[in-house]
């Protein structure tokens, strides 16, 4: 095959090369504290089993002085995204199916953080397709969106979204433009990260974020879909296991407790294996490892079944704060003047 400027692999398909690289979707989104607070209680906190209430005030009250704002939170407003990909007019030529959105499962998800979201921001989004794996049966579609913040003009993230199309294949893309998610297989759990129950309703009260994905609220579409009945949104779980991998670890001063340590978050990725269903219980497992690297599995108490394995990377404090000057220079201060300038 030949390579392309970058010296990766140019799919052999014309209509694959056409589709690597395409960015489908720039959009603007506007960060209150209102829907800062919506999505933490929709991601664990409206109970006591991740955090006791007299610490979510962060998280909730506008007015406390430590507000903040969770990072996976930027994953649930880059996933309004994905109403432009279903209509990639070169995507739906490839895939033939009439209904995309019915096919489409949440494979993988990991995200990168450069910096902290702030409410009352306004944060552009660029999506763009960034490789396409043809696995026969089923087609793996690696999405990458970078957030970056308006006033600042910093990168606050980059996340990289698997999406799985099932019942389509043959076209001979074998990808391996991105590297896979970086996980690894635990052999003893050292922490336990708490039982997290998730209401009858949580897939409406997530609903609110942005994901309207009609799988996770119709139930005829779900039923259509193999699932028996709407299921809960894979980046609920996301949310809800990372901040509670998070807050577990502040409690044993593994992640220094401070007002910023929220700041000390780098990396989150997470394979979904299952689907949840609201109302089941999710049961959070960690296992620490050194280089700054917790991995963690999530299962369904109710059916003893692994829905989640993932990873969540931190930066140890040193005394001048989160960061170095060289990582700062090379994340929180990074700017891509040319992302706001496509949205302009």
């Amino acid at each position: 095959m030949a390579e392309n400027k970058e010296g990766q692999s140019k799919a052999e398909d014309p209509l694959i090369a056409s589709l690597i690289g395409k960015e489908y979707s720039g959009q603007f989104y506007d960060l209150t504290h209102d829907q800062a607070a919506l999505y933490s209680l929709a991601t664990g906190l409206l109970d006591n089993s991740i955090i006791d209430y007299s610490k979510s005030q962060k998280y909730l009250y506008e007015n406390d002085k430590t507000f903040s704002v969770f990072p996976t939170m930027a994953n649930a407003f880059a996933i309004k995204e994905i109403n432009h990909f279903f209509r990639i007019p070169e995507l739906q030529k490839l895939i033939k199916h009439e209904n995309i959105p019915s096919i489409l499962l949440h494979g993988e998800e990991e995200t990168r953080c450069f910096t902290t979201l702030e409410a009352g921001e306004q944060y552009g989004v660029i999506s763009k397709i960034v490789d396409i794996i043809d696995k026969g049966k089923l087609t793996i579609v690696v999405v990458r969106k970078d957030i970056e913040s308006v006033k600042s003009k910093r990168l606050h993230s980059s996340i990289t979204s698997r999406y799985v199309l099932q019942g389509v294949g043959g076209f001979g893309s074998q990808g391996g433009r991105v590297p896979p998610l970086d996980l690894h297989k635990v052999s003893e759990f050292t922490h336990y990260g708490g039982a997290i129950p998730t209401l009858p309703q949580q897939n409406a009260l997530y609903r609110l974020t942005g994901d309207k994905n009609l799988i996770h609220i119709d139930p005829a579409i779900a039923k259509k879909a193999g699932l028996g009945r709407p299921i809960l949104h894979g980046l609920c779980t996301y949310g809800i296991t990372a901040r509670a991998v998070f807050e577990k670890m502040v409690a044993e001063n593994i992640i220094t407790d401070s007002s910023d340590n929220i700041r000390a978050i780098t990396d989150i990725g997470a394979r979904f294996t299952a689907p949840v269903y609201p109302g089941e219980t999710l049961d959070v497992q960690i296992s620490v490892m050194d280089k700054c690297k917790i991995y963690y599995e999530t299962k369904v108490k109710e059916r003893n079944i692994t829905v989640l394995k993932g990873y969540l990377k931190y930066r140890k404090p040193i005394s001048a704060g989160i960061w170095t000057a060289s990582e700062a220079s090379h994340a929180a201060n990074r700017r891509l003047p040319t992302l706001l300038r496509k949205l302009l």
